[in-house]
């Protein structure tokens, strides 16, 4: 899934990462670990602008 995908999923429509990892066939530590990166990038991009 692309970050872009996974964002929408998970803070837009409300999909669990459970779900999002079934539905992709692969762990939740998986899904976890992408969602924590882009956090951090989102948290990042948000520091250098404000």
């Amino acid at each position: 899934m692309k970050r872009r995908a996974l964002i929408r999923a998970i803070f837009f429509d409300g999909v669990s990462t459970k779900e999002i990892a079934k539905m992709e066939n692969v762990d939740q530590s998986t899904v976890n670990r992408h969602k924590l990166k882009i956090l951090a990038k989102l948290r990042k991009i948000m520091e250098s602008r404000f």
